[in-house]
Formats: C-alpha cells, sequence, structure tokens
C-alpha cells in the first residue's frame, strides 16, 4: 500500500516538475523573442534617424543651392548699382 503511495507521490511531483521546467523554457523562449524584438526596433529606430538626417541634410543643401542660385542675379545687381552709382558721381563732379 505504501509503495502505491509512493509511486503516486513520484508521479505528482515529476509532473509538477515538468510543468515548472516547461513554463521555465517558455519564459525563456519568451525573454528572446523581446530581446529580438527590441533590437529589431532599436535598429529599425537607428535607421529611421539616419534617414531623417539624410533627408535633412539633402533639403540643407537644395536650400543652399536655391539661395546661391537666388544670390548671383541680386550680387550682379548689387555691382552694376554700384558701378552705376559711381559713374553718376563722376559725371556730377566734372
Amino acid at each position: 500500500m505504501k509503495l502505491l503511495l509512493y509511486i503516486g507521490l513520484a508521479i505528482c511531483l515529476y509532473c509538477v516538475f515538468r510543468k515548472i521546467h516547461t513554463a521555465m523554457l517558455l519564459r525563456k523562449i519568451e525573454r528572446e523573442i523581446d530581446k529580438t524584438v527590441c533590437e529589431n526596433d532599436r535598429l529599425q529606430h537607428i535607421k529611421d534617424k539616419r534617414h531623417e538626417r539624410e533627408l535633412a541634410h539633402r533639403a540643407h543643401l537644395n536650400s543652399s543651392i536655391f539661395e546661391l542660385i537666388w544670390m548671383v542675379p541680386y550680387l550682379f545687381y548689387l555691382v552694376i548699382q554700384s558701378t552705376f552709382s559711381s559713374l553718376m558721381r563722376k559725371i556730377k563732379k566734372q
């Protein structure tokens, strides 16, 4: 009779430890998945930031080129105006 009791107790303990072991394995797998997801999110964040920086840099370059393109006629206008003003002063002095 005691033998059956010990066998039943052993089976119960085996089942309990097996469930605990399975739960620990599942938790370990969940942690690995979480690490992978976090790493992927971090890498995606880095890619997004790099892309944003590249876009901002291109926009800055484009705006700088645009400003230079519009600056050339303005500078040309200033040179002509300055030359014309100096010529007018010379003419008035004579």
